[in-house]
């Protein structure tokens, strides 16, 4: 039984405390190999709707089964204001400081700027990496 009223205990309710994200490494199947899981991250949305962080419908919690493999949003006569994210970051490689970097803006859904026009890449770019042919 609940100790309070329901009324008070409907206020202390949040969908987010049962609705979690968390993006799996396909490695992590053992929970030796779990640290290299990005969450569980508390997420609004659900399926049906524009943040379809889509869940099994059943007793709680919630977490989420599947969602979108990218978000953008790209105003073609003004690229430069270009927002969006991947859900969990720009590099799959586990050591890099991107392997895990935009998840947490991925699950409060915080889109980045998009550098769309090659000045905004110039401006912007912090390393690159070259691939060279071998005679």
């Amino acid at each position: 039984t609940c100790a309070l009223p329901i009324w008070q205990a409907s206020q202390n309710w949040q969908w987010a405390k049962l609705h979690t994200l968390t993006h799996k490494h396909p490695l992590a199947q053992s929970s030796l190999f779990s640290w290299l899981n990005a969450g569980p991250f508390a997420v609004p949305g659900n399926r049906e709707i524009v943040n379809n962080l889509s869940i099994q419908y059943g007793p709680a919690p919630w977490p989420v089964l599947y969602g979108p493999s990218t978000r953008r949003v790209i105003d073609l006569a003004h690229p430069e204001a270009a927002v969006g994210g991947t859900p969990v970051g720009q590099s799959g490689v586990v050591f890099d400081a991107h392997y895990r970097d935009q998840a947490q803006a991925y699950a409060e859904a915080k889109p980045q700027v998009q550098y769309l026009l090659k000045s905004q890449v110039q401006s912007h770019t912090k390393s690159s990496l070259k691939f060279l042919a071998k005679p």
